[in-house]
């Protein structure tokens, strides 16, 4: 029975997090949903499917260690893209494994992204340092490395609605299949691992669920809509505009440097293809 374990969700009113508190409540775990702001519309929907709501500090030890007590297990995302940067991330992560490994959590959860192939990359060069934490500290752990989340289209990327048509803008080739998973099934494969312990503790996962160009992104998103879309490539100087620190990121993930192999990952999600998230997620009302 889960009913009678902690999980303790940091994150849990960002994307990824309350993606993850929502699937471990609909399969019975009591949830700690951490937030800085428990007030905010989506903790109080957590509180009302039963999460218990705990504010915490990733810059305040003491509040990490009482918002881990009695915990079981713990999911730890960051805020991503802050104005903490890299380092912020680094150091907020391994508090929590720090925190973790005080309380003696028995299952850590840490969402990491596709690293291996990545090294002094803005973003994850974070992720790496925090992986590299809960190897010293010798948590009983499991790795989760995602790819890029379809969400991002909902999120920093947006599809935009403009005289009746949708443009869909990425910082992607135009010519390559960009690798996407959605935060549904991480939260999937995230509660299937807090599940089965003796399968996943000590693993390091990868997860993708769908390779699609852009364009075939922009057919998709016309054919759920109705609405024609259209499909650009945002020049990495352009980017580097508004966003400099993603520029060695993107370039990294348009040469290919993000892509796994799809036997690999994990079979406790069916996966959703990128045209069933559209229709599962409600992301075409997002887009217009």
């Amino acid at each position: 029975m889960n009913s009678d374990k902690i999980i303790a969700v940091f994150g849990a009113t960002g994307t990824q997090g309350n993606a993850v508190a929502k699937q471990l409540l609909q399969e019975g775990w009591r949830v700690r949903a951490i937030a800085r702001d428990a007030t905010t519309a989506k903790a109080q929907a957590l509180a009302e499917l039963g999460a218990e709501l705990v504010t915490a500090d990733f810059d305040d030890f003491a509040s990490l260690v009482k918002a881990l007590e009695n915990a079981y297990g713990v999911y730890s995302v960051q805020p991503a893209l802050t104005t903490a940067g890299d380092v912020g991330q680094a150091r907020w992560g391994i508090a929590v494994a720090d925190a973790a490994w005080t309380t003696q959590v028995q299952h850590f959860i840490y969402a990491s992204a596709v690293i291996d192939r990545a090294k002094g990359l803005v973003g994850l060069g974070s992720k790496r340092a925090i992986e590299e934490r809960i190897a010293e500290l010798s948590l009983p752990a499991t790795i989760l490395r995602p790819v890029f989340f379809m969400e991002n289209l909902t999120t920093y990327f947006p599809v935009r609605l403009e005289a009746d048509q949708l443009s869909l803008s990425i910082p992607f080739p135009l010519d390559r299949k960009l690798q996407m998973v959605s935060v549904i099934d991480i939260a999937k494969v995230a509660a299937s691992a807090f599940s089965k312990p003796q399968t996943y503790l000590g693993q390091a996962i990868e997860i993708v669920g769908d390779a699609i160009t852009m364009d075939e992104m922009a057919t998709a998103w016309s054919n759920a809509t109705g609405r024609k879309c259209s499909a650009t490539s945002i020049p990495l100087n352009a980017l580097a505009q508004v966003w400099s620190q993603g520029v060695p990121l993107f370039r990294f993930i348009g040469e290919g440097g993000c892509d796994v192999d799809f036997a690999a990952t994990s079979k406790d999600a069916a996966m959703l293809s990128f045209s069933e998230w559209l229709r599962h997620s409600g992301a075409v009302n997002a887009g217009g």
